[in-house]
């Protein structure tokens, strides 16, 4: 998520106008819109600004990526449809037996 989306949303959050958010950091509605469109780029400094303005808090948090999830992510958007429905069926399948419930039978494909 880029700055440009950042600022759009606070703004957007906070029910405010370009024109208003910009009153509020002494800076011009072109500047907000540019911030905005991506054609300038806001420093984070000027960023927390913005969500100060908006009346929100901007919360980072660092932590380890999670490479596996990743790559089941990457290899989920391969997937087509009927794929996608039948790991569906198995997860159900396996979610049931570690529940001590019978699995269900999946009804045929038409």
């Amino acid at each position: 998520m880029g700055s440009s989306h950042l600022v759009r949303e606070a703004r957007k959050r906070a029910g405010l106008s370009q024109s208003t958010l910009a009153e509020r950091l002494g800076v011009s509605r072109s500047t907000v819109s540019r911030w905005e469109t991506g054609r300038a780029r806001p420093s984070y400094e000027t960023v927390l600004k913005v969500f100060e303005a908006c009346g929100l808090d901007l919360r980072v948090s660092v932590v380890a990526r999670d490479y596996d999830t990743r790559r089941m992510l990457d290899a989920q958007t391969h997937l087509t449809p009927d794929e996608l429905i039948d790991q569906l069926v198995a997860w159900h399948r396996i979610r049931e037996e570690s529940d001590g419930r019978p699995a269900s039978t999946p009804s045929p494909k038409q």
